[in-house]
């Protein structure tokens, strides 16, 4: 089942239609409409958000990882084995191209990234074009470097459309909208994507449980943000030493000095901002 939540932590509704996991969520672009995928019941639904009913019946086929509306919400894309792409309205299917296991629409509609069968970050040009026979349409991509993605997590283009970063289980690629490769944030568990508004900064969860943001631009973390259960945080900037955090939660994160002293962040004078 999917559940709907507000903003206060409030549930609001429930969707209730899969049979197994849901692995990918997205909103259409007009806020209407929710697109789910299950990857174990081989469906992907559309939901209408203020009746919480499906749009239309599911068509179960092979098992969908990513789900991904057009800027402009006509078309929906996922990956199921291959790249499908739909008219998001009726449902019909458009076309479907090679093999893909990630995807995600560039913010002002012209490229599709995607993740191929053999781990590589490609880069096509939307619409596509027709193939010599003249029925079937192909779309032209780019390869971006040469490195495989072995485990790919998530597919984030930046808000400006000029980069897009793919994470791995070790790793973060991004390159740029005509696939050159930009540079690969190394050291930690990749996992989740999600760039700032400016298309500087990059949040990358990892699967440490800490969340760090990385300046796209330099290859830097800038910060470190770590969670704790029971609703304590702490946010780390590993540059100056700065830290800002909830009432405890500074005093769970442990420094050691140059001495071999192992003290609270708390304990370190002039460090909170």
């Amino acid at each position: 089942m999917v559940k709907l939540w507000r903003r206060t932590g409030e549930a609001v509704r429930t969707l209730v239609g899969h049979e197994n996991w849901v692995v990918a969520l997205a909103w259409s672009p007009d806020g209407n409409r929710l697109a789910s995928a299950g990857s174990d019941d081989r469906t992907m639904r559309v939901w209408e958000r203020t009746t919480a009913t499906e749009i239309r019946p599911a068509e179960r086929g092979l098992p969908v990882f990513s789900v991904a509306w057009s800027p402009d919400g006509t078309y929906l894309a996922q990956s199921a084995g291959h790249l499908t792409v739909q008219m998001a309205e009726t449902g019909r299917y458009f076309q479907k191209f090679g093999e893909s296991s990630k995807v995600a629409w560039s913010p002002e509609g012209k490229r599709l990234a995607s993740v191929t069968s053999d781990g590589m970050l490609s880069i096509s040009d939307w619409p596509p074009v027709s193939r010599p026979n003249g029925i079937e349409l192909e779309l032209r991509g780019k390869a971006c470097g040469t490195k495989r993605i072995g485990y790919p997590e998530a597919l984030a283009w930046s808000p400006d459309g000029r980069m897009v970063a793919a994470s791995d289980r070790g790793v973060v690629r991004i390159c740029s909208a005509e696939a050159a490769e930009l540079r690969v944030l190394a050291g930690h568990p990749a996992g989740s994507l999600a760039w700032e508004a400016d298309s500087r900064t990059l949040a990358v969860g990892g699967r440490d449980g800490i969340v760090r943001l990385w300046d796209a631009t330099r290859g830097i973390v800038e910060a470190e943000m770590v969670a704790f259960g029971d609703g304590e945080w702490v946010t780390l900037r590993p540059g100056n030493m700065e830290h800002a955090g909830s009432a405890h939660g500074a005093e769970r994160v442990k420094m050691v000095t140059g001495g071999g002293e192992v003290v609270p962040l708390a304990g370190f004078a002039g460090t909170k901002k």
